[in-house]
């Protein structure tokens, strides 16, 4: 990150009715192979601002910032770091805005928002939708996940729709 703005979850709940222009996953590529299935999700809407998902540092809690994710290894690296990357990997953004499975929030914008808590009472998801469609993004075990139905193990904490 770069000292973007820390959020409470229901925070989010202020962006309702924004219009939705980018979402993007940080995924982890190892030899040109993509993780998909652990990963940030980011959310770029159309006055710039960006709500970016991810975990806490607990590894169960959802961590909600205000600002696009920062490539800690973006720009020129030592040899050390090279060869590093070049052994291990690193983190990517992903545009997904295009991906049927995300597309539809780009069309319909965010009209609803709700957070999710685990079965210790953490706030460990949030749900967001356009009323007949949904995304949960939540955290487990120290992965970012995200999902087109609930997750088991999760329940709403709280709900706020857009003003009828």
């Amino acid at each position: 990150m770069d000292g973007s703005t820390v959020l409470r979850p229901a925070d989010v709940r202020s962006w309702i009715g924004r219009e939705v222009v980018r979402v993007a996953r940080i995924l982890y590529e190892f030899e040109g192979e993509v993780e998909a299935d652990d990963g940030a999700l980011e959310i770029t809407f159309a006055d710039g601002s960006t709500l970016l998902f991810d975990s806490g540092g607990d590894g169960e809690r959802l961590r909600v910032t205000r600002g696009l994710w920062v490539d800690p290894f973006e720009g020129p690296q030592t040899a050390e770091n090279r060869a590093y990357l070049d052994a291990h990997g690193q983190w990517r953004r992903v545009d997904v805005s295009a991906d049927p499975e995300y597309a539809w929030l780009c069309d319909e914008g965010l009209m609803d928002v709700e957070v999710l808590t685990n079965e210790f009472g953490a706030e460990a998801g949030v749900r967001v939708g356009d009323g007949s469609n949904a995304l949960y993004f939540f955290v487990s075990g120290d992965e970012c996940h995200v999902r087109r139905e609930s997750p088991p193990g999760l329940s709403s904490r709280e709900t706020c729709c857009s003003p009828v």
